[in-house]
């Protein structure tokens, strides 16, 4: 099963992974700019064994915007031989844009494989630089790069209208022509 949220404002999401081999991909995309903020706390909780848990939280935030993204898998004493993986991707273009990332593990089984990663940064100047060189006025280069930031995520949506929908959502102000 795959679920896929576009974020604004609070949201508070958990999933629980109750069945043997249940799997769950989880995608978050958000964009924030001007004052719009997000406060996300997804939680991934394992109960039965053999599930699988994904989670993919990635956006963009600029301008004033603010982002706190708290992220947690956990997995229960009977969970044996689940799955599960966090991943937080954050651009943060400006000054004055907030970011702030918490992920979590809370691990009650030793036979698991869990992990999490997060990361949170700016533009490469070498690639803006090159993408200017090239004739792109600066915000097309910025829209390209933000385009190429979403798509990783985008393509691991499997409906082919959803896709669609979030990468219209994500990318439709971004000026790339």
């Amino acid at each position: 099963m795959q679920v896929v949220l576009l974020g604004r404002d609070t949201m508070r999401k958990e999933y629980v992974l109750k069945r043997r081999g249940q799997a769950l991909d989880i995608i978050v995309l958000f964009w924030l700019r001007h004052k719009q903020k997000l406060d996300l706390h997804l939680q991934l909780e394992h109960l039965a064994g053999n599930t699988t848990g994904l989670a993919w939280i990635r956006g963009v935030v600029e301008d004033q915007g603010e982002a706190n993204i708290v992220g947690q898998i956990k997995i229960g004493g009977r969970a044996s031989k689940s799955d599960s993986f966090l991943r937080i991707n954050v651009l943060m273009l400006g000054p004055t844009a907030k970011v702030q990332v918490t992920p979590q593990l809370e691990i009650l089984n030793n036979e698991i494989k869990a992990s999490h990663a997060a990361t949170i940064g700016g533009f490469d100047q070498e690639e803006m630089f090159y993408l200017t060189s090239r004739g792109l006025k600066e915000d097309q280069a910025k829209g390209l790069l933000i385009e190429g930031f979403f798509q990783p995520v985008l393509e691991k949506i499997k409906n082919t209208r959803v896709r669609l929908t979030a990468a219209n959502a994500m990318i439709s102000d971004v000026e790339i022509s």
